[in-house]
């Protein structure tokens, strides 16, 4: 049988006394509020969300990708695609930055806008 044997408390032996933890401060030269390095959190952060879109972004484009690969035929109409995808966003970005027509100035070059115009919004 194994017995186990338990010293009495007032045996234990005193390793810190009342004053020891302020000596203990001292000697470490106090307690100091270190800066949290919140910049280069903040870059990591950066990173790390650009490798995640570049990872999304490949993993939903490599079944597409790969498909269009068997083929030459397939590979010809995938750059089709690509090029008239890129051709769309670049036509239609182009004309969001080109300023509106005024109101008035439709109304002179159409004659039939200011009819329609008046017919739905009254005189």
């Amino acid at each position: 049988t194994v017995r186990m044997h338990r010293a009495p408390l007032n045996a234990m032996p005193q390793t810190l006394t009342n004053t020891q933890p302020a000596v203990l401060a001292r000697r470490a030269g106090g307690v100091f509020m270190q800066e949290a390095p919140f910049w280069d959190n903040v870059a990591r952060f950066v990173r790390f969300f650009i490798s995640i879109v570049t990872g999304l972004i490949l993993g939903l484009l490599s079944p597409i990708v790969g498909a269009f690969g068997r083929s030459p035929a397939l590979a010809a109409i995938g750059v089709a695609l690509a090029v008239g995808v890129v051709v769309f966003l670049y036509i239609t970005l182009q004309v969001m930055q080109q300023t509106p027509l005024d109101v008035e100035q439709l109304q002179q070059v159409e004659p039939s806008v200011q009819s329609m115009m008046k017919e739905l919004y009254g005189p």
